[in-house]
């Protein structure tokens, strides 16, 4: 059958489940699993059935519920939207998971989110800090140094090197970031490496590129995601400071698109922007794009514009207008927030998760478990440009504080494993001495969802602090 990309990795605690479009994982149960792996490998709903009958001896009722169940809860797998062009491993086979045996008190604990894995799943790789544009919103310290000395680029060697090691520990995925990536001229190359190394990766881009760069990464590059983030020139040419750059994004895309690479189109809402996100959003299912996701603006680190930020009225208006389109065109929410859209192009994901996010933010009725959680060395890690690994690439503003190795010093699984990694993930009350935090009873429950030092850092100029949505601690700045 055809799913969506996913892989599969064993842990103490149970099976660990990675969706790649949404940089999302999950603790699921041995069950599930099998039933995804044999959904992958059998062609037919009918051959899995078959076989949970005969290795399982369930009955054809049992059988149906059980599907149906799976089914339900990974929607996002079981109903593929867009291109793929490469069939990977997904890591485990039915005879992995069949007689896997849970300890069942870690995984209770996993599944409420306490949890670290043996080694990360997913790498965000920040490859440059080169670009060729300054758009206003961005938190990349491209147009002005931060504290945090960067040293030359990894070479192409070291990156290979990186890979392979990345690879040993079972990597799943690569994001590479920037800067603007394409201003590596080994970029290419580093790619289909990645990809021979059966590793799922997406690399993200504003850069004019020619049609010829998309035919050679067809077939190694798995998804691309170019950032548009308005429907007239004028608009896009102030946010990106850079003029002409709405008709090359533009071309990107459909390039990407004749070359059968999954695109996503990112879109930041701001201020200046928001009125005219509806429009580009029905331009670019008319294109055919896979996936459309939709940003806040938020407060980045030492380099931001208070302006720049949308208000209450706006964000109201703009989710009205959005479900105007869900209702003119077909679509099926796959989870919350997540929609598949089918026109007379194909079908497109629209990801209008953030969108509701703000507004709950700037009504004042979030809660602490509905934000966002870290994944910063509990599932993944980052690497600078010149090796460094990092907490989060976001927090490069902050110096050596949040840097926990060097590639061209260490190896990532000592990295993975050091107690400084330990400190930042898991932090203890005592830093967080002078704030609600300190004495606070949940913070128990902060600790498993994961600290964000950055948006901390933003909202009360410390980076051991309530999160912003923390609803016993009013920040002293808009966030988003």
């Amino acid at each position: 059958m055809q799913l969506s990309p996913f892989f599969l990795r064993k842990e103490n605690f149970g099976i660990v489940l990675l969706h790649p479009d949404f940089y999302r994982m999950g603790v699921i149960d041995p069950l599930s699993a099998m039933i995804l792996i044999l959904s992958k490998r059998l062609p037919s709903i009918h051959e899995v059935k078959k076989y949970l009958a005969l290795r399982l001896n369930l009955d054809e009722k049992e059988c149906n519920d059980v599907l149906n169940d799976v089914q339900n809860k990974f929607k996002l797998i079981f109903k593929p939207v867009g291109t793929y062009t490469r069939d990977l491993d997904i890591g485990l086979k039915e005879d992995d998971v069949l007689y896997f045996d849970v300890n069942e008190k870690e995984h209770l604990v996993a599944r409420q989110g306490f949890v670290r894995l043996k080694t990360p799943i997913a790498i965000s790789f920040c490859i440059t800090f080169r670009c060729h544009l300054k758009c206003r919103y961005c938190y990349a310290p491209t147009n002005s140094l931060p504290p945090l000395k960067i040293g030359r680029e990894l070479s192409y060697e070291e990156i290979i090197h990186m890979i392979d090691d990345a690879r040993e520990l079972d990597v799943k995925q690569i994001v590479i970031t920037g800067g603007e990536p394409f201003l590596r001229d080994d970029l290419i190359d580093i790619i289909k490496y990645i990809a021979r190394k059966g590793i799922f990766v997406e690399c993200s881009t504003k850069y004019p590129l020619k049609d010829e760069v998309f035919h050679e990464l067809h077939g190694s590059l798995d998804k691309i995601q170019i950032s548009i983030d308005a429907f007239y020139p004028k608009t896009q040419d102030f946010l990106t400071q850079s003029k002409g750059s709405l008709h090359w994004l533009l071309t990107n895309v459909e390039c990407a698109i004749k070359h059968k690479i999954r695109t996503q189109v990112n879109s930041v809402i701001t201020g200046y922007n928001i009125s005219e996100i509806p429009l580009l959003v029905k331009s670019l299912l008319e294109k055919g794009v896979d996936f459309i996701s939709l940003s806040y603006y938020g407060r980045a680190h030492k380099h931001f514009d208070d302006v720049l930020f949308p208000n209450l009225t706006d964000y109201i208006a703009l989710k009205r207008k959005l479900y105007e389109i869900l209702k003119e065109n077909r679509s099926d929410e796959l989870e919350e927030g997540v929609f598949m859209i089918s026109n007379a192009s194909k079908e497109s994901l629209l990801l209008l998760k953030p969108i509701n996010y703000a507004i709950e933010a700037l009504q004042g009725i979030i809660r602490v478990e509905s934000g966002f959680r870290c994944g910063g060395f509990r599932n993944a890690l980052s690497i600078l440009p010149d090796g460094k690994v990092i907490f989060c690439d976001r927090i490069v503003w902050a110096g050596s504080e949040f840097v926990v190795g060097d590639l061209r010093s260490n190896r990532l699984i000592d990295i993975w494993n050091s107690p400084r990694v330990w400190e930042l993930c898991f932090p203890s009350r005592e830093k967080f001495i002078g704030t609600m935090c300190y004495k606070c009873e949940r913070f128990d429950e902060c600790q498993k969802i994961g600290f964000c030092y950055v948006s901390s850092y933003e909202a009360y100029g410390r980076y051991f602090a309530p999160r912003p949505g923390c609803p016993f601690s009013k920040p002293q700045v808009r966030v988003l």
